[in-house]
């Protein structure tokens, strides 16, 4: 039996595919039961699909079969029937295609108590790890024909439509990806892509089913449109020749090609490989729908799959826009990033494209933006590696378009590159001491970093700016009820400390980690150093041999955003704020200048994500002649993330690290929320005394969740509102208050 084929197929199952199911299901249990009998009407069947016959006239056992996805709801609807219906059943035997396992012991002891039934569950493992017994075997690959097969015939594996040029440009991404994952790291990137996609139109081909010369160039130009002919042309036939005798078969006298037996074998079991990843995805991709509709107060339909094809597609979509920037930003030497929220315009554009079938109307908006938000923040284990490949396939798809010889355009991109680090960079670095180790994705970009051989610096200046704003959290978290109204947001340490659910008052013994009272600055720096190989090198010196507009320019582009944001602090802080600022896009600017290379990108660069840092060069045409301002020096996470993925140091970083590197590194709305509601989290934490502290620690961070998710759907409705709102769902989440009717 092959049980790789038996868990795809179980895990693409539709809804509408139930009786498919039904009719695999009892096969797959009639070796076990010999006695099984169908209940032969649909209708009135009393919750039952099947029933072990007996002489009685009332069964003992019964079958239910199910592929809904919401299983714990369809196991006590189907028990309730039961019970009206066959009062004398003493076992329910639930087999479904979900995923179950030990998630069931609560509810077995529910139907237990409540139904008097015993409920043995046969999930999808189940039936995967089943003994092979011959008819087991037919029944799987029965399925497995009616199931995986058509999935597997579209020319991408599954790869929904986000809007490349062609279903050739689909599949060529579909085997980069599988390429990506196979080869070494030292081949060069030009004869990797290549490669693939000779090997993706090669796909379907055998010693009686070949494909001239002609015909593979004429599909690797349908899969790159853009690429001057005779430049893909030539590398097309530099891959073909590689690929000869060991991966692919040459008719030399007629000049066609085919893969050899046992490429065409391995391929297929990637594809196999690719096409589980994807329906993996597709189950993440629901379990976290159900999670954010709760918390967004959305009732989702029975059928998803509109939805699930959606947020596929949105998920896709940013993944290609995020690669083809990147290629953009080498060519330019400006790494920008994107205007506006990425995110909400794919959404926007697939509604446009696509129309809504899910009843799920303007609320489809913020559902699919928080779904897509959450799956690539903190993607789930099995999916992780799978995101990671298709968003480093796209990138490359991206210099493709651009250029065949990738590898040529990757090494203008720096190497063993001296970085200084931003404020608002560091200071996540710290905050995510407080995630497991697995959900660190700022930690785990320097830990590439620190493998690629990147140096990492941060200025003296920098380091005040950390500890001005853990001096802010401390008095923050110090607080008492009867002080006067804290004027701006919640500091961003104190933010990330409240989402975990802790009690305030743990907030200073937290903050040791990072610095003591006697030397605060001098601790930071040990921790950066000692924690992420971060050391001190101060610009000052460097940005004064500038020339004066330059500084002063920039200087007052940076006091103009300080005067925008909605914060107020001391004068005296903001112009530190602002001479920090200066001191870093100036000084490693000079030191630009000075280390110019006509063959390779530039060694010097500012890692930030402060959104005014990247408008600098566009602004300076107002103090500057255009032709006197230089490149700005301003690096984003996202873009390093890319840069560790596919530049040229990449043969440095092992594939575990990269496995873990994150798709998004933007914070969201982690510094949005009001302190009102933290205010609010405190007064539930005294009204929910009697229970045990760690019980109290998730109910409020269960409602900081929620309520970090009802941001932005709300936000519309005004400051006043937003914090109304929010408090009321943290109550909610405490159980202080009735969940509201279902919309």
């Amino acid at each position: 039996m092959n049980r790789q084929r038996l868990r795809l197929a179980l895990s693409l199952l539709r809804p509408d595919q139930w009786e498919r199911f039904e009719t695999f299901a009892s096969e797959w249990l009639a070796p076990e039961f010999p006695e099984l009998r169908p209940v032969a009407a649909m209708a009135g069947d009393g919750g039952t699909d099947a029933v072990l016959w007996q002489p009685s006239a009332s069964p003992s056992v019964v079958v239910q079969y199910s592929v809904a996805s919401d299983w714990a709801a369809k196991i006590r609807q189907t028990a309730k029937r039961i019970r009206e219906h066959l009062a004398d059943a003493k076992v329910l035997i639930y087999l479904t295609s979900q995923e179950i396992g030990t998630a069931a012991t609560a509810i077995r002891e529910e139907l237990l108590k409540d139904y008097g039934l015993y409920l043995d569950v046969r999930d999808r493992q189940t039936l995967i790890s089943g003994e092979a017994t011959p008819g087991r075997e037919q029944a799987a690959e029965s399925l497995a024909k009616d199931v995986v097969d058509p999935y597997m015939e579209g020319a991408h594996a599954g790869v929904e439509d986000a809007g490349l040029t062609s279903g050739e440009a689909e599949t060529a991404c579909v085997y980069l990806a599988l390429q990506w994952q196979d080869e070494d790291r030292n081949k060069g990137l030009t004869r990797l892509s290549f490669e693939a996609i000779v090997r993706s139109v090669l796909r379907d081909t055998d010693s009686d089913h070949r494909i001239s010369r002609e015909e593979v160039h004429r599909r690797v130009r349908k899969a790159l449109p853009a690429q001057h002919q005779e430049d893909a042309r030539r590398y097309t036939d530099s891959a073909l020749e590689r690929l000869e005798k060991r991966y692919l078969r040459h008719w030399r006298k007629e000049d066609e090609f085919c893969l050899t037996h046992e490429e065409a074998v391995r391929l297929r079991g990637r594809l196999t490989d690719a096409a589980a990843d994807e329906a993996a995805l597709r189950a993440e991709l629901e379990r976290v729908a159900l999670r954010v509709a709760g918390n967004l107060e959305i009732r989702l339909p029975e059928d998803r799959s509109d939805l699930l094809r959606r947020t596929r597609r949105v998920l896709e979509r940013v993944l290609i826009d995020r690669g083809e920037a990147f290629a953009a930003a080498v060519r330019r030497d400006r790494f920008a990033p994107p205007a506006g929220d990425p995110l909400k315009t794919a959404t926007i554009r697939d509604l446009n494209q696509h129309p809504d079938n899910s009843r799920l109307k303007a609320r489809a908006v913020p559902l699919v933006v928080g779904v897509v938000s959450e799956v690539m923040r903190s993607p789930a284990y099995e999916v992780r590696q799978f995101l990671r490949s298709l968003a480093d396939s796209y990138t490359l798809y991206a210099f493709l378009r651009e250029t065949p010889d990738v590898q040529a355009t990757v090494l203008k991109l720096f190497g063993n590159a001296d970085v200084w680090l931003d404020a608002s960079v560091l200071l996540p670095l710290f905050g995510e001491d407080l995630l497991d180790p697995a959900d660190r994705g700022y930690t785990n970009i320097f830990q590439a970093a620190s493998e690629a051989g990147l140096n990492l610096y941060v200025t003296e200046g920098v380091l005040e700016e950390v500890n001005a704003h853990i001096r802010r959290c401390l008095a923050y978290a110090r607080r008492s009820p009867t002080d006067p109204e804290w004027r701006g947001r919640v500091p961003f340490l104190f933010t990330a400390f409240s989402l975990t659910g802790k009690h305030r008052g743990h907030f200073a013994a937290w903050i040791e980690t990072f610095r003591g009272h006697a030397n605060p600055i001098d601790d930071i720096a040990d921790y950066a150093r000692q924690t992420f190989g971060i050391r001190i090198r101060n610009l000052e010196d460097e940005a004064e041999k500038e020339p004066e507009e330059f500084r002063y320019g920039v200087q007052e582009l940076f006091h103009a955003a300080q005067e925008a944001r909605e914060r107020e602090l001391d004068p005296d802080l903001q112009r530190r704020l602002v001479a920090h600022d200066v001191e870093n896009y100036v000084g490693v600017t000079h030191l630009r200048r000075r280390s110019r290379s006509a063959h390779f990108g530039q060694k010097h660069w500012w890692l930030t994500l402060d959104g005014a840092a990247f408008k600098i060069g566009e602004g300076l045409k107002e103090y500057m002649r255009a032709d006197d301002i230089p490149a700005p020096p301003t690096l984003s996470p996202d873009f390093m993330v890319s840069y560790l993925s596919i530049g040229p140091l990449r043969n440095r970083i092992s594939k575990q690290t990269e496995t873990v590197l994150p798709l998004a590194t933007d914070l969201g709305s982690l510094e949005l929320l009001p302190h009102e509601v933290l205010e609010e989290a405190d007064k539930i934490r005294g009204e929910l005394a009697d229970l045990r502290p760690h019980v109290i620690d998730r109910r409020v961070r269960d409602g900081m969740d929620a309520a970090r998710q009802r941001l932005g759907p709300i936000a519309r409705d005004g400051a006043e509102g937003m914090q109304a709102e929010l408090v009321r769902l943290l109550r909610t989440r405490a159980g202080m208050e009735p969940a509201p009717g279902p919309n």
